[in-house]
């Protein structure tokens, strides 16, 4: 049995924004504190993992975020512990295409930070099946965690929050009345109404990722990870301010998700290219709801990595991706939902394609360093977004950070696409982290 792997790490981070934010209660300096605990141990008949973090505001302005990506126990049963059963919360290899673009179809997400959200996993019951080049895999839960997003208060019919990442539903609407002003009211669901949700899903895989050719697929009939937004427009209005007073509603939808996936591993290349199709279920509501956009949509991707040990540029190693996404529009309902999908949006992008390269520039046994670059540009959309960091780890336990992130967008572009909404979000940061 080997000795379980245990750590418990300190980071702190100073974020500096470089354009001034559009909402008052927002900043351009955050200091924040992220603390991590992360267990793992196994041996001949049981494997077990927490992987638990926190997110603090050193002046207290943005609040706390606490994350549970992971915390499950499995037993291993049969020959060669081909039957594995696992109880928990676990991320699963559900889709590769999901996971790199981190859109949240499969798995829940931490989306704190909108261009580096988190996985989490699914939490329920996983019967898993193991041979040499065949697996299958079931799932089914009565117990349903949604997305994390930014933290945002609610006060005098106004949403507020310290993250660069929210941005306010519309203040101002054109009702029958004319131009009026907007107070919102926030109709919370119970607890129960939000977990107590049921998950099946199904996944197989023919081949090994780790060499040669693979084929992948999965199904589930599942809660949509991101609570679906709904605003009431049959409420008080008051005339003689001339205020309309809405309803939101967060609910839970469920809906069909397929993902089919085929790969190849060898000699310092990998390679995947997957489709997927979501067919969210509509919910039942009055006709003077509007409501953000639950259309089936179609998700087409590609990656390729490989390393430069060829050119003699060794412990590098270029990706370039590919994303589609294609939804079944609904003329009826685009316009109404439009104003919703703004500040409630599922997926970011339309059709991107990306380029990351990763370097291991010094490896020595007193200091290692480390740089990763990463270009996403959205055809559509005609913006772009460029992330670099760099990573020096002068001994074992500490670990120094640099980066920024930088977005643009075309002068000519007049949508509403994210890039175009966050474009006063480019940033430097830095930071040091400590692991006991």
């Amino acid at each position: 049995m080997a000795a379980p792997e245990q750590s418990l790490e300190f980071e702190l981070r100073q974020t500096s924004y470089l354009s001034a934010p559009v909402d008052e209660n927002q900043y351009n300096e955050y200091s924040r504190v992220r603390v991590r605990y992360y267990f793992y141990g196994e041996d001949s008949r049981t494997k077990g993992k927490v992987d638990f973090r926190g997110l603090f505001s050193v002046s207290g302005e943005e609040g706390q975020y606490l994350v549970l990506p992971e915390l499950f126990m499995t037993g291993k049963f049969g020959h060669l512990n081909q039957l594995q059963v696992t109880l928990g919360r676990q991320k699963f290899p559900w889709s590769f295409f999901d996971e790199h673009w981190g859109l949240g179809i499969w798995q829940p997400l931490f989306r704190g930070d909108y261009i580096n959200p988190e996985a989490q996993g699914l939490t329920g019951l996983f019967v898993r099946i193991k041979q040499d080049h065949f697996q299958l895999a079931g799932f089914v839960s009565s117990l349903f965690l949604p997305d994390q997003g930014p933290n945002f208060v609610l006060d005098n019919g106004r949403m507020y929050s310290a993250n660069r990442w929210f941005q306010q539903p519309a203040s101002e609407a054109i009702i029958a009345q004319g131009v009026s002003s907007v107070e919102y009211e926030m109709v919370y669901p119970q607890v129960s109404q939000v977990v107590s949700q049921h998950s099946l899903a199904f996944w197989g895989r023919l081949g090994q990722i780790q060499e040669g050719f693979w084929a992948q697929t999965a199904y589930a009939y599942k809660p949509v990870n991101q609570l679906h937004i709904a605003i009431n427009m049959e409420q008080k209005y008051r005339t003689d301010e001339n205020v309309a007073q809405p309803e939101i509603h967060p609910m839970v939808v469920y809906h069909h998700v397929g993902t089919a996936e085929v790969g190849y591993s060898g000699d310092g290349v990998s390679s995947w290219f997957s489709m997927t199709y979501e067919k969210p279920i509509q919910p039942e509501l009055s006709k003077s709801w509007i409501q953000s956009s639950l259309n089936p949509t179609s998700f087409l991707g590609a990656n390729l990595q490989h390393s430069l040990d060829d050119l003699g540029i060794h412990q590098t190693s270029l990706t370039w991706s590919y994303l589609l996404k294609e939804e079944t529009l609904d003329p009826e309902k685009t316009s109404e939902s439009s104003g919703v999908d703004s500040s409630f949006s599922r997926f970011l992008f339309s059709e991107v394609i990306g380029f990351a390269a990763k370097s291991l520039l010094v490896d020595r046994p007193s200091k290692q360093i480390s740089s990763e670059v990463r270009y996403l540009y959205d055809i559509k959309e005609r913006g772009g977004l460029l992330q670099a960091s760099l990573s020096y780890k002068p001994r074992y336990a500490w670990t120094w950070h640099l980066g920024f992130d930088v977005m643009g967008v075309s002068d000519q572009e007049t949508g509403s696409g994210f890039f175009k909404q966050y474009q006063g979000n480019d940033r430097v940061y830095g930071g040091v982290s400590y692991v006991f």
